[in-house]
């Protein structure tokens, strides 16, 4: 059965501890909880015990499941209430037959394998959003939402603590950025890692999703990032491994 939530739950807490579409909707619910019109999550139950999770945020859904939920009643549940897109675990597609619109893989940091990115590059937490967000923009990064959207969404979560930045800076411009969109207590999402095309081949990327990484680890926090195929070498040599495969689908 698929349920509603209204209020406060440590159900989906501590379910969505489980993997990175988790900590996507665990961030969203800390950020929103229950009482905005735009933000509804959903717990998916059978026998007492919780299968799976959903965010949907205007009109895009996270999905995070476990490997007994009950896939039928998700995907017609899916079919019902609609989306714009739907961000999930890859294996999500064979079960249901939809057709992903973006693919790519999940890789978790290992302190362990982890490199010196660094290299005396200066790293800064003194950036503005609006400069995070000109920075995708110019770096040719796919933004789903237009500018005010994402401002009002990414400093919600900033307010509350949920979410921070790092940035290099050349000349007193930031040139390169990296950001932990959605922190939880038990790990964080690291994203909108993007260097202006003038300044590539520096190191800035992987010295800022490095210095992000090992942020959380010292906290205590698994350090989880979605990136394209492509680019999944390029954070196996920071140290980081691949964990799983995501795809985002595209709504009919």
């Amino acid at each position: 059965m698929i349920k509603l939530l209204d209020g406060p739950s440590e159900e989906l807490a501590g379910f969505c501890r489980q993997d990175v579409f988790g900590t996507r909707i665990s961030g969203y619910f800390e950020t929103y909880g229950t009482s905005e019109p735009f933000a509804c999550f959903y717990l998916q139950k059978q026998k007492g015990n919780v299968t799976a999770a959903l965010s949907k945020i205007d009109s895009s859904i996270t999905l995070s499941a476990s490997p007994n939920a009950d896939f039928e009643e998700l995907s017609n549940f899916l079919k019902v209430i609609g989306f714009a897109a739907l961000t999930c675990d890859s294996d999500f597609l064979g079960i249901t037959g939809l057709s992903p619109e973006r693919t790519g893989n999940i890789v978790c940091f290992n302190a362990r394998k982890s490199i010196n990115a660094s290299r005396g590059i200066e790293i800064s937490s003194d950036i503005e959003l609006a400069q995070i967000y000109n920075i995708l923009l110019d770096a040719g990064f796919y933004l789903p939402q237009d500018r005010g959207v994402w401002l009002s969404d990414a400093g919600a979560r900033f307010n509350k603590g949920l979410a921070s930045a790092c940035a290099v800076f050349s000349d007193k411009v930031p040139v390169a950025c990296a950001m932990i969109l959605f922190e939880t207590a038990s790990a964080g999402l690291i994203g909108a890692v993007a260097t202006l095309p003038e300044h590539r081949g520096k190191g800035y990327a992987g010295a800022l999703v490095t210095a992000l990484a090992r942020q959380l680890n010292t906290k205590g926090k698994r350090a989880d990032l979605m990136c394209e195929e492509k680019l999944t070498q390029f954070y196996n040599n920071l140290g980081f491994e691949k964990t799983g495969a995501w795809a985002q689908i595209k709504g009919r």
